[in-house]
This record gives structure tokens, C-alpha cells and sequence, in this order.
């Protein structure tokens, strides 16, 4: 779906073997692994994503109590990409049952190796781009007019480290919405990505292509809590900041910013140093 459509996460072809008998199917829904809709017979939970998200059922027969033990063994599991107003969501993870993001990154610290995984919704020509810089403490980049700058002046600025990666496989087997691709770095020795230096940490962004193919220089959204007329003084609130505002602080109700960004006029945009190309 787009960035905030309605999606319907429904249990309506779900089975009880052996049937409900005087009874009638009761439904448990959980997002991102906390529960949203409790047991009841609405056979379905209705959501607007804004970011990639899973979802996991459960079902059982109301006549089965009091201890429920025909309640689903498993469950069944959907996770959904998203496609923002400003491009392709993509997210690092593994397409797994559910949606799996601590495996975007792995690290082999016997052999000193890297290997990235991401997903992205849709399918992009020209797949996608990974970006990669260094941060040390205290840094996180610079305001510029209209974006934010991923150069850290203590680190290394955020540089093309994978450009045009090609579409990767199909993401609906594994119970991906369809059109998504899966994509993986493969194996990155120290001669494609070297360890960082003491002090200091790797970070790396990932944009998908835009339609024509080209590189999408807009790597998500910054909220780095400085004021729009001062990018050198931090604030939390819109009152530190006389004749600007604050950059990313204003949230939605659930506490999270809409695809990382911050919405209407203080939404600022990351960019990197130089674009893939």
C-alpha cells in the first residue's frame, strides 16, 4: 500500500478443524508483535501502515473454553512494505514469517565480514542504492537549505558504497505483500567495507530507484532536533527556536514520525554528500 492507505488484515478464510460446534470463530490480531484487537468474532483488523509493519492472527471457537486448547498452534503471519509520498520504503530485515529487520545488518566478527539485507515495496528499476558514512560522537550532519546533509564533520560523510543494485527476488512467496523484492549485499570482506576505527560507528541508508530508473537522493527524513534557522542549536520544542521552528519533534499521536519524517513544512529530507549514480 501507499504511505497511510487503508489495508485490511483479515482471518476470513481461516479453518477450525473439527468446526465450531454451537460456537462461532474468535479472532486475535497483533502488530509488530503487540496485540491491537483482542479475541472477538470481527474477523478482521483495519490499519493504515506508514512504515513496514507486521502483522500476526490468531483464531479459535468460542465454545471452547474455558482454557481455549484448540487455540492456532502458530498463528498465521503477513508483514507489508510501504510506498511513501517520496519514494519506495525501503527497510533493512530478511523476508522471513514475520518480517525479520534485526538480520539487515549481520556482521561475522570470526571472519570480519558484512552481508546487508533489505526489502522494498514495489518494483523499482534499476533496484536500489546503499549509502554508507561514519559518526563519532556528537556529530550527525549539517543543515542545509530545504535538507540535511548526512556529513558529519568529525566522521566520513555518507557515500555511494552499492549503486543500482538489480531487482531482487520476489518477496511474495514468503508472505511479503506482492510486488516487493527482497535484495542482499552478499558477503562484504575488509576490502568492501572495512571495520570502523575506535570511537567511531558504520551506518548505512538504502534508498530504492526512482520509476525511471535513477537514483532517489532523498534517503528518508531527519530529525535531528535542531532549530530551521540555526542547524548549531538544539532544541525540543518550537519556543527555543526565535523566528525558525523546531526540526523533528512533531509526531503523530502513536509517537512516531510518519515514514521518519516529520510532517507538513518541517519535514526535512536526508541527502548524502554525492548521489549514486
Amino acid at each position: 500500500p501507499t504511505f497511510g492507505e487503508s489495508l485490511r488484515v483479515s482471518g476470513i478464510q481461516s479453518s477450525i478443524p473439527g468446526g465450531c460446534v454451537n460456537g462461532a470463530p474468535e479472532f486475535q490480531f497483533f502488530k509488530n508483535g503487540s496485540l491491537v484487537q483482542d479475541w472477538s468474532t470481527k474477523t478482521f483488523y483495519l490499519d493504515a501502515p506508514e512504515s513496514t509493519t507486521s502483522y500476526h492472527m490468531n483464531v479459535r471457537c468460542s465454545t471452547n473454553g474455558p482454557t481455549f486448547p484448540c487455540t492456532s498452534g502458530v498463528g498465521a503471519d503477513f508483514t507489508t512494505g510501504v510506498i511513501t509520498n517520496h519514494g519506495l520504503y525501503a527497510e533493512f530485515g530478511t523476508v522471513s514469517s514475520p518480517y525479520n529487520s534485526g538480520a539487515g545488518v549481520l556482521y561475522n566478527r570470526t571472519t570480519q565480514e558484512t552481508t546487508l539485507n533489505w526489502f522494498s515495496p514495489g518494483n523499482p528499476s534499476g533496484g536500489g542504492d546503499v549509502y554508507k558514512g561514519r559518526i563519532v560522537a556528537g556529530t550527525k550532519g549539517t543543515l542545509n537549505p530545504g535538507f540535511w546533509r548526512l556529513n558529519a564533520p568529525a566522521g566520513d560523510a555518507a557515500a555511494c558504497m552499492i549503486t543500482n543494485k538489480a531487482r531482487g527476488t520476489p518477496a511474495t512467496p514468503s508472505g511479503m505483500v506482492p510486488g516487493g523484492s527482497v535484495y542482499t549485499s552478499g558477503v562484504l570482506n575488509q576490502a568492501a567495507d572495512l571495520n570502523p576505527a575506535v570511537g567511531s560507528a558504520t551506518y548505512y541508508v538504502i534508498q530504492s530507484n526512482l520509476g525511471n530508473g535513477s537514483s532517489n537522493d532523498e534517503l528518508g527524513c531527519a530529525n535531528p532536533g535542531v532549530c530551521s534557522n540555526n542547524g548549531a542549536l538544539f532544541c525540543n520544542k518550537d519556543s527555543q527556536c526565535t523566528g525558525g521552528f523546531c526540526i523533528g519533534v512533531t509526531f503523530l499521536p502513536n509517537g512516531v514520525p510518519p515514514d521518519g519524517c516529520t510532517p507538513g513544512a518541517k519535514r526535512l529530507p536526508r541527502k548524502p554528500n554525492a548521489t549514486c549514480s
